[in-house]
């Protein structure tokens, strides 16, 4: 997608992501996190729009997009916050049996 797209998605900028102050090591994984996170997110509130209004949770997300939960998460956090996706009243069960937030596209 474009970079013009992107934009117009989210059209409010996501901060860099959060690192330990004095760490040089946290700083330097944010830094590279920093630079794949828009398409991150781009193709994680793809995949929830594409579910419409059955959604997905994040444990679906990972599997479906192939992205560890230390991605996803952040991820919908950040989403969550701008109110590009929002927090259904429904649950389902993960694999472990446990209930699960489901995760839907804000019209």
């Amino acid at each position: 997608m474009s970079t013009n797209a992107q934009l117009s998605l989210f059209p409010e900028p996501i901060p860099f992501p959060p690192f330990v102050y004095g760490s040089a090591t946290s700083y330097e994984a944010a830094e590279k996190v920093g630079r794949k996170t828009p398409s991150q997110r781009e193709r994680i509130w793809a995949f929830i729009a594409s579910e419409g209004e059955h959604g997905a949770t994040r444990e679906e997300i990972e599997r479906e997009l192939g992205l560890s939960g230390n991605t996803v998460r952040p991820r919908v956090a950040e989403l969550l916050k701008v109110g590009r996706i929002r927090v259904a009243q429904e649950t389902r069960r993960t694999v472990a049996g446990l209930r699960a937030e489901v995760l839907i596209a804000s019209r």
